[in-house]
């Protein structure tokens, strides 16, 4: 079995790294309205599947314009060293690609991300790059198409597949390549968000691996 493994909100807590450079954003553009902006309460309502930008305009009710600017600047930034060096590993995945791996998986990194670079450098500070026999990026603007496409080349050399994620882009890409997926609710997406779905969904990596 090839396990396809999205990083952010899966494998890597990102989260301080979305909020911290948000929070400076708005200190920086925003100044009169960086003393409302609230950590969990972006996150979460991130995870309740709206936009950076929606989090702007309809809770802190900045024009559009504004939060345009400042949500192109948060996408400029958020691929950064400075930010990067933020992530941290949750508790349940190296238990997790330890057990893949004695079970004989073959650990597949299927991510998007802007900079390749900083993404292997990450990998590397963060002591998962050998877990996996190949990491593959793919462009955040089309990431789900993207995601099939690679998906897609593995399975015309004849390999089985499972994809564990976080959010919507690997759920639909599963149900394009009719393989099994297994959605964390810890990430980007909610449980909350996951039930108005009806998607089943994880708490932790360490239940997926009594799932299948």
């Amino acid at each position: 079995m090839i396990c396809l493994l999205d990083l952010d909100g899966t494998l890597i807590d990102s989260t301080k790294r979305h909020w911290v450079l948000m929070a400076k954003l708005l200190k920086q553009y925003c100044p009169e309205k960086a003393g409302e902006f609230d950590a969990a309460g972006y996150m979460q309502y991130k995870a309740d599947g709206h936009s950076g930008k929606q989090y702007l305009t309809e809770i802190l009710h900045l024009e559009d314009a504004k939060a345009g600017e400042i949500q192109r600047e948060w996408q400029a930034h958020i691929e950064e060293e400075e930010y990067l060096k933020l992530d941290q590993l949750y508790n349940d995945t190296i238990p997790f690609l330890e057990g893949r791996k004695e079970q004989g998986d073959t650990i597949i990194y299927l991510t998007a991300r802007q900079s390749r670079q900083g993404l292997y450098a990450a990998l590397d500070r963060l002591k998962i790059r050998d877990y996996a026999s190949r990491v593959i990026v793919v462009d955040p603007r089309n990431a789900k198409a993207e995601k099939v496409a690679a998906a897609q080349e593995l399975q015309r050399a004849g390999a089985d597949l499972m994809l564990v994620g976080d959010t919507e882009n690997e759920y639909a890409a599963a149900q394009e390549l009719q393989v099994p997926v297994y959605l964390l609710n810890r990430g980007f997406r909610s449980k909350g968000y996951w039930e108005a779905c009806e998607v089943i969904t994880y708490e932790s990596l360490l239940d997926i691996m009594t799932g299948y």
